[in-house]
């Protein structure tokens, strides 16, 4: 049978593909082994004939099933490797020692990358022929209906049930009487009959067909999807009908669907994301990108690359170093990361970001592959942001000048002011002493207005200098008892509280974290606020309390003042802003800017809620970390 005809071996890539085409219950044997007489697949009948189990029959070459024939049967598997196809009579042995002549048909074929052989062995003696054949032997029957995962039926042309396993329980939950008689249309749905019809009239013209997943009604009313194999054995008088070998593939659908609905949700990403795959086959020289690969170069869907035209994409001055990259993962088998620009086909540079793996096949590497994502608006963002930083510390900066040249400023000011005002204060108060009696009333008023105006321009040039320290890093942050700070507020504030009646009530304050010296300062301001803007005839009462989160403590100095109209919230805390004339309430409009200012500066912020004639509450928060 040899010949020099050259052939193309057909290429099966995966067992599902072969499966699907061929019959599991096949009636006649089918093997599959490769050059070395390993066997990779074979079917049910196979054991069942031989009487083998399969871990025997994955032990032993397809000459073991042969006595005096195994050099005729070594021959022919030599001329199918050769020639493309064979076939032979051979008597096969049985492992009960029975023998029985059959006619085999082999041909080679390329499995997973690996040459084979596959092919379907005949039985040619007439009483084993005819029991394998239509699959209803007592010993078929129990294997196969009985004791079988899969759901055996017969029906006529027109799709009657004539005869059904009993595993149509176990399936559906149907009992086989419920379904002999009945039409098998009305259990499968409705859009699936057309399917199901175009089946069945292709039974005319070949005996078997596989039908796809299908819906069928299970006795509960859910769809379960079934996978069937149809046999015209109209001819054979034993049978007389369609044999319909059917399996519960319900799992393997919903999975295959979710994989499908995943893979376009990976596949929805990738376009989103603009990232795309690709892959170069070292022995071959061949280079292939996906759709969205070409799309970041500027190509057509059709377009074919190699691996020189690749490589010329990159950007000139960095293409040594991508081939760098390629070339470090196929000499180490690591992996690589690199973000580099190129230049589309249109002549757009584009950053894009490259990830190399490699495929190893007996320690030589074959492939190298990975992800090709444009990432040219995160590199515009990036330097956009870069840019904005490099402004904003430009201003960070400038602003720290300007507020140190202000706060320079303020202390030389104040602190240069108050000696002309010592001087101002000084004369007048010798002038009053010197030229008492020689003054009438209207002098000594004037000189009163000079000498209150000269007091109150040294406390506000004094509240200046405060104001312009506060800024200053030299306090420590430590643990500070906001009762101990308190009760020594009070002791400073001692003459205004008792001339004014006043009763400051506190108690079980936290220990903060925070600095001292300023808190101080902050709480005698607001102490000190609450006692001067006290209602006429009414003593003062000040409450001050602490509540927390997992982040801040929130101060309360709560009074029965006048209050404060809501208008006013926010001017309160300007420099120098007053709600009141100098002779109702004294002061220089600072107090509560100061506080506000120290609030700031321990990381905390502060507001105020009040009613006009019912007093006022100021709340101020700190965090828990006060930052050095």
């Amino acid at each position: 049978m040899t010949t020099s005809t050259k052939y193309n071996p057909v290429v099966i890539d995966s067992e599902s593909n072969l499966f699907e085409s061929l019959i599991e219950n096949l009636p006649n044997i089918f093997f599959l082994f490769n050059e070395q007489g390993k066997h990779l697949y074979w079917n049910r009948t196979h054991e069942f004939v031989t009487g083998y189990s399969h871990d025997e029959i994955l032990n032993m070459h397809p000459s073991d099933f042969f006595d005096k024939d195994a050099d005729l049967v070594k021959k022919h598997i030599s001329i199918a490797f050769e020639t493309g196809e064979t076939s032979v009579s051979a008597n096969l042995v049985l492992k009960s020692g029975e023998i029985i002549p059959y006619r085999f048909t082999a041909r080679h074929i390329i499995y997973k990358g690996e040459s084979s052989i596959y092919g379907i062995g005949v039985d040619i003696s007439e009483n084993v022929k005819k029991a394998i054949s239509t699959e209803f032997s007592e010993r078929r029957f129990r294997s196969l209906v009985q004791e079988g995962n899969d759901l055996i039926a017969i029906v006529d042309s027109e799709g009657i049930y004539k005869y059904v396993s009993p595993t149509s329980e176990t399936i559906l939950d149907i009992h086989p009487d419920t379904l002999i008689g009945k039409n098998a249309y009305d259990f499968i749905h409705e859009d699936d009959h057309l399917k199901l019809a175009e089946a069945f009239d292709n039974l005319n013209s070949t005996k078997r067909v596989v039908v796809e997943p299908f819906r069928f009604r299970h006795n509960n009313g859910s769809w379960r999807w079934i996978e069937t194999i149809l046999v015209n054995m109209t001819d054979d008088p034993t049978v007389n009908g369609i044999v319909a070998n059917s399996r519960d593939v319900t799992e393997r659908v919903i999975l295959s669907n979710e994989i499908i609905e995943l893979q376009q949700l990976l596949n929805n990403a990738a376009k989103l994301a603009r990232v795309g795959g690709w892959e170069f086959d070292l022995k071959n020289d061949k280079l292939t990108w996906s759709p969205i690969t070409k799309i970041i170069h500027e190509v057509d869907l059709d377009f074919t690359p190699d691996a020189e035209t690749a490589l010329n994409y990159y950007r000139e001055d960095v293409r040594d170093e991508a081939i760098k990259y390629f070339q470090r993962t196929i000499a180490t088998g690591e992996k690589s990361d690199f973000e580099m620009p190129i230049i589309t086909q249109k002549g757009n540079e584009l950053w894009v970001r490259v990830v190399c793996n490699a495929r190893y096949s007996s320690g030589e590497c074959t492939h190298i592959y990975g992800s090709f994502q444009d990432i040219n608006r995160q590199k515009n963002a990036e330097e956009k942001l870069i840019q904005l930083n490099k402004e904003l510390n430009k201003y960070i900066t400038e602003l720290h000048r300007s507020n140190a040249d202000l706060e320079q400023f303020a202390y030389v000011a104040s602190h240069d002011l108050q000696e002309p005002l010592r001087m101002i204060s000084s004369f007048l108060t010798l002038l009053k002493k010197r030229y008492d009696r020689q003054l009438d009333e209207k002098a000594h008023q004037y000189i009163n207005f000079a000498y209150n105006g000269a007091a109150r321009m040294r406390q506000i040039l004094l509240d200046l200098l405060a104001f312009s320290k506060l800024g200053s890093k030299d306090h420590q942050v430590e643990n500070v008892s906001l009762d101990v700070v308190l009760n020594e507020v009070c002791k400073l504030l001692r003459q205004p509280i008792i001339e004014s009646g006043a009763t400051v009530h506190f108690e079980n304050l936290p220990i903060i974290e925070t600095k001292r010296t300023p808190l101080v300062q902050m709480f005698q301001n607001l102490i000190n606020n609450a006692i001067k803007y006290k209602k006429d005839n009414v003593l003062p009462m000040i409450n001050i309390s602490a509540t927390e989160n997992d982040e801040e403590w929130t101060i309360s100095v709560a009074d029965n003042g006048i209050g404060i109209e809501k208008e006013y919230y926010e001017r309160i805390f300007v420099i120098f802003q007053r709600l009141h004339n100098q002779e109702e309430y004294g002061g220089t409009g600072m107090g509560l800017a100061i506080v506000k200012k120290i609030v700031g500066n321990l990381g905390g912020k502060i507001w105020v809620e009040s009613e006009l004639g019912k007093g006022s509450t100021f709340y101020f928060t700190l965090p828990k970390k006060t930052l050095p």
